[in-house]
């Protein structure tokens, strides 16, 4: 809170210059006098808070794109989707067709056993 309070009071304030005075001397303009210490730890917040703006910022940019990138993969697959659905409509399997292919494969899997077997003996 302090931060955002000295942040917004530095735009606000008339005098634009900074200029050094020593302990005791009269200052040129009214206003707030601030020791070099104080100076320096404010100007590095300042910097930290400008290079915490630009990592925001490229968030912000990665975050759109990422976005992009989502939403075409998004409509790819809802395709492939549409695709898949209408592949399936297609190719009726009906019960009888089932059963067809499971006897055909049980009968296949005996007849390979049955081989399997007469080539061992």
């Amino acid at each position: 809170m302090k931060l955002l309070l000295i942040f917004l009071l530095s735009f606000s304030c008339y005098a634009q210059e900074i200029v050094a005075i020593k302990k005791g001397q009269i200052a040129p303009i009214d206003g707030f006098i601030i020791t070099r210490a104080a100076h320096n730890k404010i100007k590095a917040k300042m910097e930290t808070l400008e290079y915490e703006n630009i990592k925001l910022h490229d968030l912000a940019i990665a975050q759109d794109e990422a976005i992009v990138h989502l939403k075409r993969h998004k409509a790819t697959l809802l395709e492939h989707n549409t695709s898949l659905r209408t592949e399936l409509k297609r190719k009726p399997t009906g019960f009888w067709q089932k059963t067809g292919y499971f006897v055909l494969g049980a009968v296949l899997t005996g007849v390979v056993s049955y081989g399997a077997v007469r080539s061992i003996r």
